[in-house]
């Protein structure tokens, strides 16, 4: 029988080697996390810095994802998994010489309906390798876009992603399928509101001047996102000389703020890339009620 306050055995998950784990993190969902300081320092840039400050032996420290959403960022700096039996002292330095050069298994689960939270997890705590796995995925032919008006491979949706993880290569390729799948895209978004107006013919009525209006809203969109990374970028070196001022935290805070606000401004621009296709259907209405008065 359990002690009170005492977690069941399963939920205390080891990574190899368990003996020389010098690091503990518990999960929001109860598990307990045996970890090694360099392995998280050498893959996640925010991890590096507050282990720089926290002394070894400190407290456990607590984090509010589950270990579900923790996964892929663990197996991807541990690929050998947990820690499954006795180590040698020698393990922990093989292993990550290892791991630097192997591709974890966890990159397999990587799917369109996965990948918001591998890029999720991944951001937050400034895990790079994770993060370009991601955008390879994304970026290569085993990832298809598609002109529906939802779903992951939507390329609308697939705009909002690439947008806000700053992904640049993402974005380009979202936009040039976009560029290539106006007319298709835009007579889906008109069925959704009329079954009757998506019988008809888009392309022999204002089909030049709705592509020309939404390749723009594209462009204008590719502008705001550079924006939007410049921001990004400000906004990080703000977060990192944060990190090591302790006395004028207050005022990086306030700075931080600032940037996020500003980076929400910018996201606002892109999102305005969906709203604008309601203009363009406007835009075919009028030609059409326009062609109809034309033709009595």
């Amino acid at each position: 029988m359990e002690e009170p306050g005492e977690l069941p055995l399963c939920r205390v998950l080891e990574f190899e080697p368990a003996e020389l784990a010098d690091f503990t993190l518990r999960t929001s969902d109860g598990y307990i996390l045996r970890l090694h300081r360099v392995v998280l320092s050498r893959g996640c840039t925010l991890w590096k810095d507050l282990l720089a400050q926290s002394p070894v032996g400190a407290e456990d420290v607590s984090i509010e994802e589950t270990w579900e959403e923790l996964r892929p960022l663990l197996l991807f700096l541990y690929p050998e998994g947990l820690d499954q039996a006795p180590c040698k002292k020698s393990k922990l330095a093989e292993g990550v010489a290892r791991a630097a050069k192997s591709s974890p298994a966890i990159l397999n689960e990587i799917t369109p309906s996965t990948v918001r939270g591998f890029l999720e997890v991944a951001r937050k705590y400034g895990c790079d390798g994770l993060l370009d796995s991601c955008t390879s995925y994304l970026c290569s032919d085993k990832f298809k876009l598609t002109a529906d008006i939802d779903g992951p491979c939507s390329v609308l949706t697939c705009l909002a992603l690439a947008s806000e993880y700053f992904l640049d290569p993402f974005f380009t390729k979202c936009a040039g399928y976009l560029n290539d799948h106006v007319s298709e895209l835009a007579a889906k978004l008109h069925s959704k509101e009329s079954e009757e107006a998506a019988a008809a013919d888009l392309t022999s009525l204002g089909s030049e001047d709705l592509a020309a209006l939404v390749v723009s809203m594209v462009k204008a969109a590719g502008t705001a996102h550079a924006q939007l990374v410049r921001a990004n970028r400000q906004l990080a070196h703000t977060q990192a000389q944060l990190a090591g001022m302790t006395s004028v935290r207050d005022t990086a805070q306030a700075n931080c703020k600032a940037k996020s606000k500003q980076v929400a401004a910018y996201r606002l621009a892109v999102n305005q890339l969906v709203t604008g296709f309601e203009k363009a259907d406007s835009l075919r209405n009028k030609i059409h009620c326009r062609a109809k008065s034309i033709a009595k």
